[in-house]
């Protein structure tokens, strides 16, 4: 965390009911998971990721890569590999512009198939992150068999507005351990300048948080793009 420049951004969904209200993730995924048709809104966003970077490729225009949600209903399934690829090689997408984003629950459905899985999506290309790290039981315990590139720190490791000693140890250790693993490490839910000063003389590598911005529309996160910030960052878009 050192330089003012946007390295990636995370591809959100919103539910916009007809009068206008947005719906955050957590009032309609968990059902959506439920029933299955998270499967459904993932492929939809994995094409409309890769419409957007099409789009911003063939007018010469800046790209970078987008982290978008592997659901663990995905786990249950034997064609995601396959279908993933399809969709890439549709638009003429290079993988590493993608990076497909678990969390450990979905290592509760299928520990085996999902390391497989991820080790999969390594080999063609897809870069693969864990998300929500250090709100699973088995954090730790997983790491050292998981192929994953990067590691988003869970933003409860901040208690509030500021660094507790305790939260400042842990952060870092898991910072240390990751760099010494050459994993990327990326700080979530960073808001005070308090968080960002602390991450910036850590080995943490990317922030982001509603200290940079909220998640955005896809046209604002372009003019962001194209205009720069204040920080290092990696913003959402939606």
């Amino acid at each position: 965390v050192s330089k003012a420049e946007i390295v990636g951004a995370d591809a959100l969904v919103r539910w916009v009911k007809p009068d206008g209200t947005v719906l955050p993730p957590d009032q309609f995924v968990p059902f959506l998971e439920k029933n299955g048709y998270i499967v459904k809104i993932d492929y939809f966003v994995y094409e409309e990721v890769c419409k957007y970077l099409r789009r911003r490729l063939d007018t010469g225009k800046k790209v970078v890569p987008i982290s978008v949600n592997v659901s663990r209903i995905h786990m249950l399934t034997n064609d995601f590999i396959k279908r993933i690829s399809e969709i890439v090689r549709r638009y003429r997408i290079d993988p590493s512009m993608i990076e497909m984003e678990l969390t450990e629950s979905a290592f509760i459905v299928n520990e085996a198939y999902t390391i497989e899985i991820m080790g999969k999506l390594k080999e063609l290309g897809f870069k693969v992150s864990i998300d929500d790290f250090g709100t699973g039981y088995s954090s730790l315990s997983l790491l050292k068999n998981m192929p994953v590139d990067v590691l988003k720190i869970d933003k409860g490791f901040f208690s509030g507005d500021h660094i507790e000693d305790k939260d400042g140890i842990v952060l870092s250790s898991v910072m240390d351990m990751a760099d010494k693993m050459n994993i990327e490490i990326i700080c979530e839910g960073v808001e005070t300048e308090e968080q960002v000063d602390f991450l910036k003389s850590s080995k943490c590598d990317t922030a982001q948080g509603f200290y940079y911005a909220k998640p955005v529309p896809s046209g604002d996160f372009e003019d962001l793009l194209e205009n720069g910030i204040k920080d290092s960052m990696n913003v959402i878009i939606k």
